[in-house]
């Protein structure tokens, strides 16, 4: 699904954004969990994916899926990497 200016995705920190530009391979937007912005990524190696409203409404209420919330929890337990955690587990 191509995503353009006005649809809801998910960036790589698992944040539904409102997108606001997307420039060649850059995409950016705002977040819809903390209105944050610019929230920018690159559609080819952040793995960006379109969200429906239903979607985001979910991940708004309980976070990402257990997998995602999985995989960031992994990346945590190395010292040089850091998330902002905005679910609660």
């Amino acid at each position: 699904m191509k995503i353009k200016v006005g649809d809801i995705y998910e960036d790589c920190s698992y944040h539904p954004v409102f997108c606001t530009e997307i420039d060649g391979d850059n995409i950016a937007g705002i977040s819809l969990i903390d209105g944050s912005f610019p929230r920018s990524c690159s559609i080819k190696h952040c793995g960006v994916t379109k969200l429906s409203l239903k979607q985001t409404m979910e991940i708004k209420k309980n976070g990402p899926s257990e997998s995602k919330k999985q995989h960031i929890n992994n990346l945590m337990s190395y010292d040089c990497w850091t998330f902002d955690k905005w679910w609660k587990d």
